[in-house]
């Protein structure tokens, strides 16, 4: 892999890692506000424990983004390279 691709996946990898970290982030701090509001109705409450959910799907996503990066970037490239064992 040329030096200008592997940093451009490093890229990638960061990007991923910090969204990540964010959804983290964002479902914590959804979470305390959720349980700290206590002027938040029925409904709203119901609403955020929605974006909590969502922030924590977020957060499982960016775990399978980041594994199917890795595998594209560990995978062979070429058909010789997918096949070896022909000359």
């Amino acid at each position: 892999m040329n030096p200008s691709l592997r940093e451009e996946y490093q890229t990638i990898r960061a990007l991923i890692t910090d969204g990540k970290n964010t959804a983290v982030q964002l479902k914590e701090t959804l979470s305390r506000v959720r349980e700290a509001d206590s002027a938040l109705s029925k409904e709203g409450k119901r609403y955020l424990l929605w974006a909590i959910g969502w922030a924590g799907g977020a957060a499982k996503c960016f775990d399978i983004i980041l594994e199917k990066v890795d595998q594209a970037t560990t995978q062979p490239q070429t058909l010789k390279e997918l096949t070896p064992w022909r000359k």
